[in-house]
């Protein structure tokens, strides 16, 4: 009995912690709000206020998901990417992306070059833009 005892103890501790903040931010999209950094860069936007994050998009079975999965010929759950948003700017650039499939294994893995892009209104990038924005400085602002 002790023995299951300490065998059990000894499972749990050695499983992996993780602290994210899933937030729902449209039908098959979350955001990880503890994803939320400062991000650092030189150059043209090294005075910019920019932030990176971590978004999940499960397949919705649209055509998009549709296509992706005959052409890697898997079913995918879903994907994962970090954005950097630069709140100076109003723009936003994927910095990685992945694919999983049905059993939770990264088939795709890729860093990108930044490639920025407007915020377009009325999109889940515009959301994105407002949540991190908006909550970076307001917490910027407290810590004045």
């Amino acid at each position: 009995m002790k023995k299951n005892i300490i065998i059990i103890f000894l499972l749990f501790t050695m499983l992996p912690a993780f602290a994210s903040d899933w937030v729902q931010i449209s039908e098959k999209d979350y955001m990880d709000l503890s994803s939320i950094n400062e991000y650092n860069t030189i150059g043209l936007y090294a005075d910019d206020v920019l932030y990176s994050v971590w978004i999940k998009n499960l397949n919705d079975k649209s055509e998009f998901w549709t296509n992706l999965e005959k052409m890697l010929n898997k079913k995918l759950w879903y994907s994962m990417s970090q954005h950097v948003v630069n709140c100076s700017r109003r723009e936003i650039a994927t910095k990685h992306s992945a694919l999983y499939d049905t059993k939770n294994t990264s088939i795709y893995d890729k860093e990108l070059y930044l490639e920025w892009g407007s915020v377009v209104p009325d999109t889940n990038g515009e959301y994105l833009y407002s949540l991190v924005c908006s909550t970076n400085q307001a917490s910027n602002q407290q810590n004045d």
